[in-house]
């Protein structure tokens, strides 16, 4: 007789279910899954809801680590989100000095037709020489997403449009991206951009892939993150020298008191290239961290609002959060245990300077140590097997600095400057004590390696 036997009898499949259970008891919970990739995670987000967008691309803003990626390296018409780029030389002058806030730009015949073009995204402005100011324009051009405010931005920067153009190009390839195209520094086809020999050229269009605009974005929220800031009223009032005032909404109904407006969107940026071809660009909250979303080729409105919500709402709902370390958090998790061996204190604490961790899905496997950690500088121990390292230290100023790589396939890096990193920094000042101190302590760590070899140790880790 075969299967599964007792002395006298089969057992039956409700006591094979009761085994199987006990069994787990027993030996613990079941083996988790094996953990998915990006691509996997990315096309189970894609099942649960019938997105409408071409592409599109979350990352953590701080860590640029790639949560959910959908044909992100396809090139797409980015239509206004330009302006976000555009406005990172704006505020490069002002920090360099050339240009302030309160600077006066004089709006020419053209840009003020252009500001009252029919069709565009615009907030009217008047020809004139000393009105308005570098901070008007900007509001006009992150609530309005005003064409005609960019415009007189980028000749006040640059002279002309073009040259403009020309300059954010060779910008933007010292940020590390080559794949792209600009025609104007406003995302409108060159059909509004006037050419070298004063013609229109043939119509061509902004564009990029997801990937690398979020790669410049990065980059550019790490210089000048209030341009984040500029974004959010719900309304812009600009007044003319003539004494008329105009009032227009935000262009982005995402922004908090919007009609798809989210409590968790703290920025954010719209593109129109036609009715059929939306993108839009925002930055949220999710598990406390700032992360960067950006959908691109999305249908008429308001398909790219509801597109975009969804995508936040799952990857929120799908994703976790992993601490590896706290701001603020004691090295070794003790007070007082790093020696100093060459300081006038012995024995100090240090602290990681900020929080560090990475997402990873809801689902996979639990691991506190799945990671690989390196150090800029070789870290020692004691005797003891305690943390040491040299004097002098100041408070306030790093010991080292760390980076981690999560050790699991769904970890993906938006791009080389990508980094999982902390800095040790130390919490008091210790200054060197004199030579013949140093000598009686080195010999006296001798003495204790030669009598407890057991406990001498030296690793970089």
């Amino acid at each position: 007789m075969h299967g599964w036997l007792t002395k006298q009898r089969l057992i039956t499949s409700y006591e094979l279910a009761v085994a199987i259970v006990c069994f787990f008891f027993v030996w613990g919970k079941p083996l988790n899954a094996e953990a998915e990739s990006l691509d996997e995670f990315s096309e189970g987000i894609d099942s649960e809801y019938p997105f409408q967008f071409a592409s599109a691309l979350v990352v953590d803003q701080t860590t640029g680590q790639v949560l959910y990626a959908h044909e992100p390296d396809q090139q797409q018409a980015i239509a206004s989100l330009t302006k976000v780029l555009t406005l990172d030389l704006v505020y490069d002058r002002i920090d360099a000095g050339a240009l302030s806030l309160d600077t006066k730009v004089p709006i020419n015949e053209d840009v003020a037709a252009l500001s009252v073009a029919d069709g565009l995204s615009n907030i009217p402005l008047e020809a004139s020489e000393d009105f308005y100011t570098v901070d008007q324009l900007i509001n006009a051009a992150m609530i309005a997403s005003g064409n005609a405010a960019v415009v007189a931005l980028a000749e006040a920067v640059a002279g002309s449009e073009t040259s403009f153009v020309d300059e954010l190009t060779h910008h933007l390839g010292d940020m590390g991206l080559s794949k792209f195209q600009l025609v104007t520094a406003t995302g409108l086809s060159s059909d509004y951009a006037e050419a070298e020999d004063g013609l229109f050229s043939d119509a061509q269009l902004n564009e990029m892939s997801a990937r690398d605009y979020l790669r410049a974005v990065r980059q550019i929220l790490g210089r000048h993150p209030e341009i984040m800031e500029r974004s959010l009223p719900t309304s812009l009032t600009l007044n003319g020298p003539s004494g008329v005032s105009h009032t227009v909404k935000n262009q982005n109904e995402l922004i908090p008191g919007m009609a798809f407006g989210q409590a968790n969107i703290t920025g954010g940026k719209t593109g129109t290239q036609s009715e059929d071809n939306h993108s839009v660009f925002v930055r949220a909250q999710i598990a406390d961290r700032p992360v960067l979303a950006v959908v691109m080729g999305d249908g008429a409105d308001p398909l790219r609002y509801q597109d975009m919500q969804e995508l936040l709402a799952l990857v929120d709902e799908k994703l976790q959060w992993h601490a590896i370390h706290n701001a603020g958090e004691k090295v070794g998790g003790a007070e007082g245990t790093v020696f100093v061996p060459q300081g006038t204190k012995q024995y100090t604490a240090l602290y990681y300077d900020q929080t560090v961790g990475y997402f990873e899905p809801v689902d996979a496997p639990s691991d506190d140590e799945a990671f690989q950690i390196y150090y800029q500088g070789a870290v020692n121990y004691d005797n003891e097997g305690n943390l040491m390292v040299k004097a002098p230290l100041t408070e306030g100023e790093p010991v080292n600095d760390i980076s981690y790589v999560p050790d699991t396939p769904y970890f993906e890096p938006l791009d080389k400057q990508s980094q999982i990193a902390t800095r040790v920094l130390a919490t008091e000042t210790i200054d060197k004590v004199p030579f013949l101190v140093r000598v009686t302590r080195t010999l006296n760590d001798m003495l204790q390696t030669f009598l407890h070899p057991e406990k001498a140790g030296s690793d970089a880790y």
